[in-house]
C-alpha cells in the first residue's frame, strides 16, 4: 500500500462571497488498527449519529458537482462520506451503519484488489450500489499514478480499465476518481480527463469548492485520533461550551 501524501491542517472555508462549498470527508478501514488511517467502529457510528442529529443529509457526487457548478442548489448541512480501498469492512461495518444512520457513501475500489482478503467483493458492490451506495474508480492496482505516467500505456491502462470493468461488472456509469495516496501530476489530470472522468479527489485538506478545478478537489481526512469535538470542528459544527467538554473526552479509542 503506498503512504499517504503529508498532510496539512483542515481549512474551513468561510461564508463569505459566492464560494459553493461542502465538506468531503475521507475515511479507509474502520475497525481497531492502530494507525491513523484506521477508525473504529464506536467512533465511525459516534459521528454518523453527530451528522444524523445535527441535520447533514448525503449527496451524491453528480449532485455535489452540479452545485458546484451552479446548476443546483444543495440541502441544508450536506455531507459526502468517501472511502478509499475496498476494504471488508466498508462492506460489513461501514456500509450498515450508514444505513442505520440514513446516510449514503461514496467507495472508491481498486479493481484489482476485488475478492481478495480484506478486500470487498463483486456481489457485495452490487448490493451497496442496489442500496443506494455509489461506487468509483480508484485505478487498477493502486498505483502511484505520478511515477505511472512516464510510462503513458501504463497510466491510461489504470485510468481506464478500472473504470471499464466497474461499468462493465456493476452495470453504472463510472465518472468519478481518488488517487491513489493523493498522487498525480499534471500528466495524470490530462489522462483522466481524456478517459472521461469527470471529476477526482486528492488528499489535499479542505472542504471541496467551486473554486477549484473538479480533478483536484479536496477532502477532509477523518482520523483515528479524532475526538467528537475535533470532527465537528472539521465538518463545520463546532461544539462549544459543556458539551464540548463532555466530548472532549471521549470519542477516542
Amino acid at each position: 500500500m503506498l503512504p499517504p501524501a503529508p498532510v496539512d491542517p483542515v481549512k474551513v472555508p468561510s461564508s463569505v462571497g459566492a464560494e459553493r462549498k461542502a465538506p468531503v470527508l475521507m475515511y479507509h478501514e474502520i475497525g481497531d488498527g492502530q494507525n491513523e488511517l484506521w477508525v473504529s467502529e464506536k467512533n465511525f457510528e459516534a459521528q454518523l449519529a453527530f451528522l444524523e442529529e445535527r441535520g447533514y443529509h448525503s449527496v451524491t457526487l453528480p449532485q455535489l458537482q452540479a452545485a458546484l457548478e451552479g446548476r443546483a442548489e444543495l440541502p441544508s448541512h450536506p455531507i459526502v462520506l468517501t472511502f478509499d480501498d475496498g476494504y471488508s469492512s466498508h462492506y460489513s461495518t461501514a456500509y450498515p451503519l450508514l444505513r442505520k444512520h440514513g446516510f449514503s457513501g461514496v467507495f472508491f475500489v481498486y479493481t484489482s484488489g476485488v475478492g481478495r482478503p480484506n478486500s470487498v467483493t463483486w456481489d457485495q458492490l452490487r448490493e451497496m450500489q442496489a442500496a443506494g451506495m455509489e461506487i468509483e474508480s480508484h485505478t487498477v492496482h493502486h498505483v502511484d499514478l505520478a511515477v505511472a505516467s512516464a510510462h503513458p500505456d501504463r497510466l491510461w491502462r489504470e485510468l481506464a480499465d478500472s473504470r471499464s470493468t466497474l461499468q462493465a461488472e456493476l452495470g453504472a456509469p463510472v465518472e468519478y476518481l481518488c488517487y491513489p495516496a493523493g498522487r498525480y501530476n499534471a500528466k495524470v489530470l490530462e489522462a483522466a480527463r481524456r478517459v472521461g472522468y469527470l471529476a477526482a479527489f486528492t488528499t489535499k485538506p479542505g472542504w471541496t469548492t467551486s473554486a477549484q478545478d473538479p480533478l483536484q478537489w479536496r477532502r477532509v481526512r477523518v482520523n483515528r485520533s479524532d475526538t467528537l469535538t475535533g470532527f465537528a470542528a472539521k465538518v463545520g459544527a463546532p461544539i462549544t461550551g459543556a458539551v464540548a467538554e463532555k466530548a472532549a473526552g471521549g470519542g477516542r479509542s
